[in-house]
């Protein structure tokens, strides 16, 4: 079985930016990385993900939440890792710390379980359809909450 996320983010920062901020940020870590026109990949042993500028996704979810997305990213989890949930925490959370902008994290890519609208910058957290989550991970203040769509 497939396990994936989805994580939308509104920013100021440009594509290149974005990615070196990125790599920077998880370079003590052991990954790979594919660099290519349309989508940057960044594999560890947790997952993988693709990271891409805009596109019908980042559109689409864009009007689903009435928020101003501008990239896409893919996350691919390898289930047998048993420590995934806490790096994709620590990776959400130094996303929140050091770019404003807003932020969705969706499980399998319909259940959202992170938001933060740049208008208030508040991190809601929201549990209630994916179980347990080690949300003390993101080292960054939060509010649970349910998340629901405009």
């Amino acid at each position: 079985m497939s396990v994936f996320h989805k994580l939308y983010l509104g920013s100021d920062w440009d594509y290149s930016q974005f990615k070196k901020w990125v790599v920077e940020i998880v370079s003590n870590k052991e990954v790979t990385m594919t660099d290519n026109i349309n989508e940057f990949v960044l594999s560890s042993e947790g997952f993988t993900i693709f990271i891409k500028e805009g596109g019908r996704s980042a559109t689409f979810r864009s009007e689903d939440y009435g928020l101003n997305f501008k990239f896409d990213l893919y996350i691919d989890i390898n289930s047998s890792y048993s420590n995934w949930a806490v790096e994709l925490m620590e990776l959400a959370g130094k996303i929140l710390k050091n770019i404003d902008g807003d932020f969705v994290l969706e499980a399998s890519g319909e259940t959202a379980y992170i938001v933060r609208r740049k208008t208030d910058g508040e991190v809601i957290v929201d549990d209630s359809k994916i179980g347990c989550f080690p949300f003390e991970h993101l080292n960054v203040q939060y509010k649970r909450e349910v998340i629901t769509q405009v």
